[in-house]
């Protein structure tokens, strides 16, 4: 993974990886996957991918919940 920010138009989160591919994770599936119960109220506060590996990402919601996303996760979502 190169990059991810979060799209708020489109509730989800923008991944980029080193080929160049980008993909669209969007809230509702990383927080189902995650087993954390929807919430509207809960809106990114920080994201990071991880410094080692760069083979996935981890966001920390408003209200203090993390949850994290896997490059193979973020490519088997792809619409």
């Amino acid at each position: 993974m190169r990059a991810v920010r979060f799209v708020a138009d489109e509730d989800a989160f923008e991944v980029e990886f080193d080929s160049g591919e980008t993909f669209l994770l969007s809230r509702a599936s990383l927080i189902t996957a995650n087993g954390l119960k929807p919430a509207d109220h809960c809106e990114p506060d920080s994201i990071w991918i991880d410094g080692e590996t760069r083979s996935g990402f981890f966001v920390r919601f408003s209200d203090g919940v993390e949850a994290e996303a896997s490059w193979e996760f973020v490519k088997e979502r792809r619409p």
